[in-house]
């Protein structure tokens, strides 16, 4: 998205993006509430391939692998400020790396010279790490949404129409399985104050635990 020249890409830059990064003031918009918790995961599986080197940060962005600034264990406060891009060190389509890493880690110097520079002059891009093409399209973070989620092994027993219990029932079991339950400990967790009984049996405090998973039944 931060280099595609299609139009939704454009249009969803111009909305959220201000320099590279996701706006951090409020504006209304539907799409900004929703892209913030997701912007961190694209660039965390997405790595650039360098061209003219223009557009990447040589220090901060995944370009050879683990940002450089991560491998040599940079604190946040220092790394932001180092802006330097890739075709800062390049020189004549030859890399000129920084001489204090080659003499104090020359492994880091030699990584970055493993990286094959273009012959000819193109344009950075960065690509998504889990596709073929590297290429993001709506269909790999679906796939990738999908792969990555908590999925549980019992839902589609819950949810499917062929379960001889009725809807509301399968609308507790979902619930209580994502400690949705209004029972008194979880009202309680929400700041309201009370005093907490199971009605059953008066003994203990009332819990989806105690009440769906009782040791002893309390009927």
């Amino acid at each position: 998205m931060t280099t595609s020249n299609k139009e939704w890409a454009i249009f969803i830059r111009s909305r959220v993006l201000k320099k590279e990064k996701l706006i951090s003031y409020h504006i209304y918009s539907s799409l900004r509430s929703n892209m913030k918790n997701e912007v961190s995961n694209a660039r965390a599986n997405s790595s650039w391939l360098i061209g003219d080197g223009t557009n990447v940060n040589f220090w901060n962005d995944p370009w050879c692998g683990e940002p450089i600034s991560n491998q040599l264990h940079l604190n946040q406060q220092l790394s932001m400020h180092l802006t330097a891009k890739v075709c800062d060190f390049i020189n004549d389509g030859h890399w000129e790396v920084p001489a204090f890493l080659q003499v104090y880690f020359p492994i880091l110097a030699s990584l970055v010279t493993q990286v094959t520079l273009p012959s000819q002059q193109v344009s950075d891009r960065l690509l998504w790490k889990h596709s073929n093409n590297g290429e993001l399209s709506l269909k790999e973070p679906y796939i990738f949404k999908a792969s990555h989620s908590n999925h549980v092994k019992w839902a589609k027993a819950i949810w499917s129409p062929d379960i001889p219990l009725p809807p509301p029932r399968s609308i507790v079991s979902w619930r209580l399985m994502h400690r949705k339950t209004p029972t008194d400990y979880q009202l309680s967790l929400r700041g309201i104050s009370l005093a907490s009984m199971c009605s059953c049996c008066s003994k203990a405090q009332e819990t989806s635990l105690h009440l769906f998973f009782p040791l002893q039944f309390c009927y």
